[in-house]
């Protein structure tokens, strides 16, 4: 039986600037997005909804043009979601 992976899914909110990428993306449809987070700049922060799907192929982390998003590899069997506001 091949061993389920879990991994964290890593959205900082100052960066995010709403366009989509990640939420189109996805393979496995994490992200979603939101409009009940904005941050400093006016922008719709995109929320990973479903991190529990994240199947670690760092597609979202590859194609954000404001490095918005970061995937690491969690040995815990749980993802998480944390909204980093930097500030």
């Amino acid at each position: 039986m091949p061993i389920k992976r879990h991994y964290k899914v890593l959205v900082i909110g100052e960066r995010c600037k709403d366009c989509g990428i990640c939420v189109y993306i996805c393979p496995t449809n994490v992200f979603e997005k939101s409009r009940s987070k904005m941050n400093r700049k006016g922008y719709w922060i995109v929320s990973p909804s479903h991190p529990e799907l994240c199947v670690g192929c760092k597609m979202c982390e590859y194609m954000c043009p404001e490095f918005a998003i970061v995937v690491k590899y969690s040995p815990k069997p749980y993802s998480e979601v944390v909204l980093q506001i930097e500030g």
